[in-house]
C-alpha cells in the first residue's frame, strides 16, 4: 500500500471526499495502509484466509460506498486516493473496479467455505 509512505498526504486526499469528519480521516489514514499490508501478507501466505477475505469484503464494500457517494455528490475528483497521493482520478471506472474486487473476494470466500 503506497499510502503508508505519505500518511498526511493520504489524509488530505480523503478530505476531498467530504464524507469523513476530520477525526475519522485521521484514523483511516493511519490505520488503513498498515491493515491493507497485513491483510495482503496474510492472504499471500494463506494464513487466516477466511478472516482476511471477510476483512477485504468489508473494506471493499465501504470503499465502493464511499466512492459512489463522493461521485454522486461531487462528480469526478482529481485523485481517488486508491494509492494515496498517486494521481488516479476518481471516476465510475474506479467504482466498477471496486465492485469487481468485491465480487471476486465474495466468490473466493464462498468457494473456500463450500470446499
Amino acid at each position: 500500500s503506497l499510502k503508508i509512505f505519505n500518511i498526511t498526504g493520504f489524509e488530505r486526499e480523503l478530505e476531498h471526499y467530504h464524507v469523513f469528519p476530520p477525526p475519522m480521516r485521521e484514523l483511516i489514514a493511519y490505520f488503513l495502509p498498515p491493515l491493507e499490508i497485513v491483510v495482503g501478507i496474510l492472504l499471500f501466505t494463506e494464513s487466516y484466509v477466511i478472516v482476511m477475505l471477510t476483512i477485504v469484503i468489508i473494506l471493499e464494500l465501504l470503499m465502493t460506498i464511499f466512492t459512489t457517494v463522493a461521485l454522486k455528490e461531487r462528480g469526478k475528483m482529481k485523485n481517488c486516493a486508491i494509492f494515496g497521493t498517486v494521481n488516479i482520478k476518481l471516476s465510475w471506472m474506479i467504482v466498477a473496479l471496486n465492485v469487481a474486487l468485491l465480487a471476486s473476494a465474495i466468490y473466493v470466500l464462498i468457494d473456500m467455505i463450500i470446499i
